[in-house]
């Protein structure tokens, strides 16, 4: 099979908006430059302000969905997953603008290859030639630390070929309809940060591959949605970094790693952030840790063990 020219499979492209009306029409401005001609797109309102204006003014169609509440990431992109029976969703972040063959590349890829989600290499939009992904090593359980290949290196043509990756990234990736049918959709107990890496992980224990397609680039703003030093990042990335660990590995991996974030992470997380004067972030810190620590006694049964 060759996409190149533009036909293929049908793609259904799914996207949040919250606040962000001018940065969700670049997104879409720049779909229409696509030369894949076989896709649709969802634009999912977290619950706005202010409606979406002048939204079937493109050249492909547009169902707009309107929450009643903010539902979250996962929550959000999974009401446009319902939405629709394509054999694949382009999940994609509406801080991000296309390259006109990104899915010719993406659907050619992933129609010949036995593979749940191919993700682009994602480039930082204010320099087009930093690698922001290029994708993840594996966490380790104990730490909750892992790191993401290729991050802030120019592109100096290092990455070529299909890179297999442990996680997928959630600003950009292409998941087939064959891994929604046999493991679901996307967990809505995060509400922010860290679902693609639970989902990533339920993916590849369900037998399905995660790779990273290179040659295939999409460009990204970076945490326009709740900004880059925001006490809502820290809580949820907090937070959620240790449900990651809870809900996928044992309870004394767990115990592990929290020993370390009490003694070691936490501590210097709250220094750092209290010698810059920033107590809105200290607050964020201290306000996930007694949820961390209340969630680590509870009674509740992880959803998986390893």
């Amino acid at each position: 099979m060759d996409f190149l020219r533009g036909d293929g499979p049908k793609v259904t492209i799914v996207t949040l908006n919250y606040n962000q009306n001018e940065i969700t029409h670049q997104l879409l401005k720049s779909c229409d430059n696509l030369i894949f001609n076989n896709f649709d797109v969802i634009v999912v309102d977290n619950n706005s302000t202010e409606a979406l204006e002048q939204i079937h003014c493109y050249s492909f169609s547009v169902d707009y969905v309107i929450n009643k509440c903010n539902l979250g990431y996962a929550g959000g992109i999974n009401v446009g997953i319902r939405k629709t029976n394509s054999p694949f969703v382009f999940i994609v972040n509406n801080d991000t603008e296309t390259t006109p063959d990104l899915l010719n590349k993406l659907v050619d890829f992933a129609s010949l290859n036995n593979v749940g989600i191919t993700c682009p290499m994602i480039k930082y939009y204010n320099d087009e030639h930093m690698i922001q992904y290029a994708g993840y090593t594996s966490i380790n359980p104990y730490t909750g630390k892992n790191s993401a290949i290729g991050h802030k290196e120019i592109d100096k043509g290092q990455y070529k070929i299909p890179i297999c990756t442990s996680y997928a990234h959630g600003a950009a990736m292409l998941v087939s309809r064959d891994v929604f049918d046999k493991i679901g959709l996307m967990s809505e107990e995060f509400f922010l940060y860290y679902e693609e890496i639970d989902f990533s992980i339920k993916v590849r224990r369900a037998g399905f591959g995660i790779k990273v397609l290179p040659d295939a680039v999409i460009y990204h703003k970076e945490s326009i949605s709740v900004g880059k030093n925001s006490s809502d990042k820290t809580y949820y990335m907090s937070l959620n970094r240790y449900k990651l660990i809870r809900y996928n590995y044992s309870y004394f991996k767990s115990s592990i790693y929290l020993i370390y974030y009490t003694f070691i992470a936490f501590p210097k997380n709250v220094f750092m952030h209290f010698i810059k004067g920033d107590l809105a972030n200290v607050k964020a810190l201290f306000r996930s840790y007694i949820l961390i620590f209340s969630l680590h006694f509870s009674i509740r049964i992880p959803r998986l063990k390893t």
